[in-house]
């Protein structure tokens, strides 16, 4: 009759009350907060007690954004929760395991019941809410059952119409995703349009909705994007103006080798369609070691290209590795040819990657066979007079 007070208490957060996920999301935060609590208490002194240099210095730039920024910024482990759905990344194994403890113990002293173990996973990657994160790539991939179902629901719309329960999940699909697409929140306009009191939704669930001519736009342009891309970096989620932009630019890849028991004995490079050849003098082979002449061969290519490269542009230089393993231990050799000219040779730009052996034949009648713009000697010499390396922007590949 209306004169009484009932109070109904339930277990369980249902889907019809409104306010029930907002309840299930400050309950999971809240769950968070102490969590973290408790691994700080385990990890902080260990992290300071962490004798290496490199951990010491990690700590103090972490110190320098707390006082920016505020909060605990020296975690090496993070906990979020999507209201009863929790992910966790931790670096390393031990503290992987001191993590799991933590939650253990947390969630047994709050009488939680947790999910069945098939629910449950971990490793180097995980499914959570739709979405693969790899975290040994840091990658956020969408699975491709999602991007079937969402391509076939946005083909539909624009086809035939979709009805409005249909298209509402969509566009909640879309809405989910659109960061793991890549994808700027104006894709989203006039995709709510049915939504209003004046759209499709005030006839109810199976009410068709036919697209206009700028959602028809919208909608065919996710489709495009779900086509071509379905994954973004971990970085997304960074603002710009925070990241440091490393400046991009176009790498060439040069590759050089020498030899000595060719007829005749010499030395080449390789660089996208053009190639350089020197003939060495049998005369002064007893003074040059065939590491020193990769040494030579790995700078001569350096300057001779350089006049060729856009501005800019980067030299990955790829040498021998008997040049590169005899200047990692330049100063134990016993010959004497290799000891003397390493300082005169720019040695500091050969340590290259490893391009394994071969001959300078190889080079020059590869090269005159496929190349339809060899340079000639004259060329090379000229760019060795007056090309230094430095004005190149050539360094070391390690």
């Amino acid at each position: 009759d209306g004169n009484h007070l009932i109070f109904v208490s339930e277990k369980r957060l249902g889907f019809g009350t409104v306010y029930n996920s907002n309840h299930a999301q400050q309950f999971s935060e809240a769950l968070n907060f102490m969590l973290r609590e408790d691994m700080d208490r385990i990890e902080d002194p260990l992290l300071e007690a962490d004798p290496r240099s490199t951990a010491q210095r990690w700590l103090a730039s972490r110190r320098e954004v707390e006082h920016i920024h505020g909060g605990h910024q020296r975690r090496l482990y993070m906990v979020h929760m999507y209201c009863d759905d929790n992910i966790m990344a931790v670096v390393g194994v031990d503290r992987a395991v001191r993590l799991l403890r933590a939650w253990r113990r947390l969630t047994k002293e709050s009488g939680l019941i947790m999910a069945i173990p098939q629910k449950r996973s971990a490793g180097t990657w995980a499914l959570w809410l739709g979405i693969y994160f790899l975290s040994t790539f840091a990658l956020a991939v969408l699975p491709r059952a999602k991007v079937l179902r969402a391509a076939a629901a946005l083909r539909e719309t624009l086809t035939s119409g979709l009805d409005f329960g249909r298209y509402r999940s969509l566009v909640g699909l879309l809405e989910h995703v659109r960061e793991v697409v890549r994808l700027p929140r104006r894709v989203m306009f006039s995709l709510y349009g049915p939504h209003s009191a004046r759209g499709e939704s005030r006839d109810g669930p199976a009410a068709i909705v036919h697209p206009h001519p700028f959602m028809r736009e919208q909608l065919q342009a996710w489709l495009d994007r779900l086509a071509s891309s379905v994954g973004a970096p971990f970085t997304r989620v960074l603002r710009r103006n925070s990241v440091r932009q490393e400046p991009s630019a176009l790498s060439f890849l040069l590759s050089s080798d020498a030899a000595t028991d060719s007829d005749p004995p010499g030395m080449g490079g390789f660089m996208h369609g053009f190639y350089w050849y020197l003939e060495i003098p049998r005369e002064v082979l007893p003074w040059l070691h065939i590491t020193t002449l990769e040494f030579l061969a790995t700078g001569f290519g350096a300057m001779t290209f350089g006049p060729f490269l856009p501005p800019g542009a980067r030299i990955v230089l790829r040498t021998a590795g008997d040049a590169t393993r005899a200047h990692a231990g330049v100063s134990k050799e016993r010959d004497p040819r290799l000891r003397a000219p390493s300082p005169s040779t720019g040695t500091r730009l050969c340590r290259g990657r490893n391009g394994g052996g071969g001959d300078a034949r190889l080079w020059r009648d590869d090269g005159a066979r496929r190349c339809s713009q060899p340079l000639s000697m004259a060329k090379v010499s000229g760019a060795l007079r007056r090309a230094p390396c430095a004005a190149h922007e050539v360094g070391p590949v390690g």
